[in-house]
């Protein structure tokens, strides 16, 4: 299908959604992808395009509903998704469908749920239990989440390499179990920014257990002085990059 004519079957696509169900994969594939970039997704589309062998799937510009993600979870196959809301997206989706979800997308392997109301402490011990091959997720400014998603997250995540769960409710107690849990020693990067119930005991608790840990930021957390301390106590750390405010 040339560029010209995906470009007009996209602009018509309501009007021939059922149509293009005959598609071939790739040319689906094609019209998903521009149809992402421009936020034009919604449940008729994905349900009209997605193929249960897509890979990555980037949903941040479009706005979302419970249908929308009801469409997705025929994807079996899926190791990236993107639910971060763009700037002008409201996403409608409730808990109760991304608990319907992830049972799903067991090969998930990068997750993005910054900003989304929705995403509950449930939520995290669903991805968690269901999605044991993930190594990025980022839920920062998932202003619910409590230390048990910390806590799922150390039961459940033994491939996880960077985590960003910033603006969040979390506390000392979560990130001493995130440094015994069974991501201890494949950790790179924690962002735990504006958490204001981090303090230098969760901050110790992290550089002394987590053996990999490249990139530390906990900015706006209220740490003392007493921090610096910490950050020679593991001597095979390689820190590249810690930063943080002093209160």
């Amino acid at each position: 299908m040339p560029c010209r004519a995906v470009e007009i079957t996209c602009k018509h696509f309501n009007c021939q959604s059922q149509s293009l169900d005959v598609l071939p994969v790739n040319l689906k594939r094609k019209l998903l992808e521009l149809m992402s970039k421009r936020g034009m997704l919604n449940a008729v589309s994905l349900t009209s395009l997605l193929s249960r062998f897509e890979r990555s799937l980037d949903l941040s510009e479009s706005c979302l509903d419970d249908d929308c993600l009801i469409a997705t979870k025929r994807c079996r196959f899926l190791q990236k998704l993107n639910l971060n809301p763009g700037k002008n997206q409201v996403h409608a989706f409730t808990s109760k469908a991304l608990l319907e979800l992830f049972p799903c997308l067991n090969l998930l392997s990068t997750l993005y749920m910054r900003r989304c109301p929705a995403v509950s402490d449930e939520v995290i011990e669903s991805v968690a239990r269901n999605c044991i091959h993930l190594s990025q997720l980022d839920i920062a400014g998932c202003t619910s989440l409590t230390d048990k998603s910390l806590v799922a997250i150390a039961d459940g995540s033994p491939k996880l390499m960077s985590l960003n769960i910033s603006r969040s409710q979390i506390t000392d107690s979560g990130l001493a179990s995130l440094s015994q849990g069974r991501s201890q020693h494949s950790l790179v990067e924690l962002l735990v920014n504006e958490c204001l119930g981090v303090t230098e005991k969760g901050v110790e608790s992290i550089l002394v257990s987590c053996s990999c840990m490249k990139y530390f930021l906990f900015h706006g957390c209220p740490v003392s002085e007493q921090v610096e301390q910490y950050l020679d106590l593991s001597p095979q750390h390689k820190m590249r990059q810690i930063s943080w405010t002093i209160y």
